[in-house]
């Protein structure tokens, strides 16, 4: 390979030398489409002045700064706008494409993109070195010997060679089909209506999903990934609506567990606060189990199991001073034999014996203790006094007519 700095100063120069062919040049730097505002100023008038004899090829070379169509695509120019670039470039290939012209893609065959300070520093120039020759650090815009030889050669020469195959297919935009996209809308809006069967959480959830899906489906601009996901964010919201048997049966599940751990401390809770517990429970796990349950079922059984925790009475948490004081006025009474009968006397007694029993069983629930209380002062009531026999008064009255 020969030494760079024995080479020409331009890109045809490289690709006549390392092909053996010769060349001729007829272009003008800084030529345009347009009026230049100067003689031979324009690409036009550079064909014009070409000589008769048919060549083989024709090199245009050109890119953003001059806003030609061009047949070697130049590299990313960092000293150019990026959108700019991106819409000419598309314009060029559609026009490319539509009159059969062949083009070595710099642009979109290498990564020359001078945008890379690193890059624009090593493969452009400004100006040229002592030697005459290109050297670096330039702005971005015109590519060095160094740029040429790695970039340019290699995508033009292939270009050359077989032209044909170079003539640009120009992008056709995709279709964007929103199809699924809008029955999936029509799916979602029917769930989130069914506010009988989902949570409130969840429709909300779901809204927005499709508050965001809608924007996405008129968006004349949305790209198909972007309808896509918004397919799957729809999916995924309505295979996450969470039925309300189901946060009923999840709460019901709760509190199953709970009042089982509770019924267990009986040396915490009265026994008869306990068995309450126990028949809620047993109750509550029979709706639980049933698949057939409905959602009132359910929550009515989280009501009466939540109560039946809410009325655990702790030992000793009890009120029994009255059925302390019924005791004592009962035992006051029953000592009375000769004022009430014997029958009502037993009974009282056997008020006091059981209602005693209860004051001194600690487990006892207030239930137990004021139903005793009750009793023992029924009991009480029901006292039968004994009847006295009426006094003779015979003797007495003859008595007193004889005094007379």
């Amino acid at each position: 390979m020969q030494d760079i700095s024995t080479r020409k100063q331009d890109l045809q120069s490289f690709i006549a030398a390392a092909e053996g062919m010769e060349i001729q040049k007829f272009a003008v730097n800084g030529a345009t489409i347009m009026d230049a505002g100067y003689e031979g100023g324009q690409i036009e008038a550079q064909l014009s002045g070409s000589p008769e004899e048919q060549p083989d090829y024709v090199l245009f070379d050109g890119g953003t700064n001059d806003a030609q169509l061009v047949y070697t695509a130049v590299h990313k120019l960092g000293s150019r706008d990026n959108d700019v670039q991106e819409k000419l470039r598309a314009i060029e290939l559609a026009v490319c494409r539509k009159y059969g012209v062949a083009v070595a893609d710099v642009y979109g065959q290498t990564d020359l993109d001078t945008n890379d300070v690193n890059k624009k520093n090593d493969y452009t120039f400004d100006s040229l070195g002592a030697n005459g020759l290109p050297g670096n650090n330039g702005s971005g815009t015109h590519p060095n010997l160094k740029a040429i030889e790695e970039f340019y050669v290699p995508v033009v020469t292939e270009a050359l060679k077989d032209p044909a195959s170079h003539i640009p297919e120009v992008e056709v935009p995709p279709t964007v089909d929103k199809t699924v996209l809008e029955t999936k809308l029509n799916e979602a809006k029917a769930e989130a209506a069914k506010v009988d069967v989902y949570t409130e959480n969840s429709i909300a959830k779901l809204n927005k999903v499709i508050q965001d899906a809608e924007a996405v489906f008129h968006d004349e601009n949305a790209k198909q990934d972007q309808v896509n996901a918004q397919i799957s964010a729809l999916e995924e919201a309505m295979e996450a609506l969470v039925p309300l048997i189901d946060e009923a049966k999840e709460n019901l599940a709760a509190l199953i567990a709970q009042a089982e751990a509770a019924v267990q401390q009986s040396e915490i809770y009265t026994e008869e606060s306990l068995q309450a517990l126990q028949s809620a429970l047993d109750a509550a796990k029979m709706i639980y189990e049933n698949p057939s349950a409905s959602v009132d079922d359910v929550k009515g059984q989280c009501i009466a199991l939540q109560k039946a925790l809410d009325s655990l009475v702790e030992i000793g948490d009890t009120d029994r001073s009255a059925l302390r004081n019924a005791i004592a006025a009962a035992r006051a009474e029953v000592v009375k034999e000769d004022v009430y009968t014997a029958e009502s006397l037993a009974e009282l007694q056997h008020a006091i014996e059981t209602a005693q029993r209860v004051l001194d069983d600690m487990t006892a629930g207030q239930e137990a203790i004021d139903e005793q209380t009750e009793l023992v002062n029924t009991a009480l009531k029901n006292l039968v006094k004994q009847e006295i026999p009426s006094a003779d008064r015979t003797a007495l009255d003859a008595k007193v007519n004889e005094a007379r």
